[in-house]
């Protein structure tokens, strides 16, 4: 199965729509074009560029995400069709009434497989992943010893370097990653939106301004692939957002990771641990919940 694309505009431009394809006009001349249910998501990256009615429309009955980014390339705003399951309703209810136990049952999987994840991109970098791996074994239902961040601050000095801070708003090696898990956040909030799943209603993220707490739960287990993105960008070319740069990203789509014994592209990965995700709110049975596995 392939992946579908992803849409970056980053100069003026006109988006409209013509027999359920995504049009790009400059200039008055159409540059592009690519039908709707090829696409995985859309984004924006130019203060000058306008979109048509019909085209926003289009994205939401495809469940394609529309992004919009700042001059520092972070997500500002972001368009996605919550109601693409018809199951939407029944599911909402479970996940409003999720009790506690499993709350953190699903948190301690999450933090393991991402903590697990961060020792296989060290050791991809041929970085000291030794740390990284002992910690994973420590984390426990809801992570009360707070492993995640034990982690982090241990990966990223190993990963970058000592004098890095993960700083969202910093530029250089920040910028990238933001980039990149802009598109990474995307893909999983499409993913739950098309398992019936409510993206505001989280798991271990809660925040009353945040409409994606369950996307950034469930990226969590992902966002190792990005980071191993930015460290072979780094490798060659200077930190910063170029159109080199954000072409190398939007390659994390591209990524094969596991899920169940089977080997998937990202997009279709994220797909079906969602689904497990909607299935375990709605069984209660923590092996119902599939992570993905780097490979």
């Amino acid at each position: 199965m392939s992946v579908n694309r992803i849409v970056e505009v980053s100069n003026p431009a006109y988006l409209k729509t013509s027999n359920k394809q995504l049009l790009v006009e400059k200039d008055d001349q159409i540059v592009g074009s690519i039908p709707f249910e090829d696409l995985h998501a859309i984004i924006l990256c130019n203060p000058q560029i306008t979109v048509s009615i019909a085209a926003l429309q289009l994205s939401l009955e495809h469940n394609v995400p529309v992004i919009v980014c700042n001059e520092k390339h972070l997500p500002t705003g972001f368009l996605h069709a919550p109601l693409t399951n018809s199951l939407h309703s029944k599911l909402i209810r479970f996940q409003a009434e999720i009790k506690a136990p499993l709350r953190k049952q699903l948190w301690k999987k999450i933090v393991a497989t991402k903590v697990e994840h961060q020792a296989i991109a060290l050791k991809k970098c041929e970085k000291n992943d030794e740390l990284i791996e002992g910690l994973r074994t420590q984390v426990r239902s809801g992570d009360p010893d707070n492993i995640e961040a034990q982690a982090a601050s241990i990966y990223w000095r190993e990963l970058f370097g000592s004098d890095f801070r993960r700083n969202p708003d910093l530029e250089g090696i920040n910028s990238l990653l933001n980039y990149g898990y802009a598109v990474l956040r995307a893909s999983t909030a499409r993913a739950l939106a098309g398992s019936g799943l409510n993206t505001t209603l989280g798991i271990f993220h809660h925040n009353q301004y945040n409409h994606f707490c369950l996307a950034d739960d469930l990226m969590e287990m992902a966002r190792p692939i990005v980071d191993l993105k930015v460290f072979e960008i780094i490798k060659k070319q200077q930190p910063k957002i170029t159109s080199r740069t954000k072409k190398k990203l939007l390659e994390i789509i591209n990524a094969e990771v596991i899920i169940a014994g089977a080997k998937y592209y990202l997009p279709h990965a994220l797909q079906r641990c969602s689904k497990s995700l909607a299935d375990c709110l709605v069984d209660g049975d923590i092996d119902t919940f599939k992570t993905i596995q780097m490979s």
